[in-house]
């Protein structure tokens, strides 16, 4: 829908907004599969099991945000040297309010998921959703706005969307990078099983 409706007013931020989107299939299979390897039990050659296959996942899946990101700032900069005129519909609003809607309802449900099972996969797809919602609001203020000046807003918005979705991908790539490389555990969980392990006889 928003590729289409993108390509009918001309508007690359809403166009990237579109293929942002498409990106989540793969995200989402990343992380089904990151999910499906890291639940294998221990064997000969890994006795402490496979759970890091879900960071691996989690790795793949900034790796898409940020080529998103690249290529929705590479476009904007395009449409701000040589801006196109965009026209506003109607129904192209009525689309991106409804597809808003939809992913926030998505970043709550991973977020509140991925809290709750601690997984990395399930919070980097939230974070996707969310910048899904942000990018979302520049295209409704591209429709909106484009149409009523000459300035160049739907570059201008695309590269700010490109950036915002750029910082994100960093953010949960450093996050994911660190579980990969073994970072110090929380110090609530330290402070448990130094409790668990206090609490029998003959420990020290």
């Amino acid at each position: 829908f928003k590729v289409s409706m993108g390509l009918f007013v001309h508007s690359t931020a809403i166009i990237a907004d579109g293929f942002n989107n498409a990106t989540d299939a793969i995200s989402n299979i990343a992380s089904l599969l990151g999910f499906k390897l890291a639940s294998r039990h221990p064997d000969a050659e890994h006795p402490y099991g496979h759970g890091r296959f879900e960071y691996l996942s989690g790795l793949f899946i900034t790796m898409v945000i940020l080529i998103v990101g690249l290529s929705a700032l590479y476009e904007s900069l395009l449409k701000i040297i040589k801006p196109n005129k965009v026209t506003f519909s109607f129904l192209g609003l009525v689309i991106l309010l409804f597809t808003m809607g939809i992913k926030f309802w998505m970043y709550s449900f991973n977020h509140s998921t991925g809290k709750k099972i601690n997984s990395q996969p399930l919070l980097a797809a939230a974070q996707d959703s969310l910048n899904d919602v942000i990018t979302t609001c520049g295209s409704v203020a591209t429709l909106v706005l484009a149409p009523l000046t000459s300035l160049p807003v739907d570059g201008i918005i695309g590269l700010l969307v490109s950036i915002v979705v750029l910082k994100s991908g960093w953010d949960i790539l450093s996050d994911t990078v660190d579980n990969l490389l073994g970072k110090k555990p929380d110090p609530e969980i330290v402070r448990k099983i130094r409790e668990a392990m206090l609490s029998y006889p003959g420990i020290y």
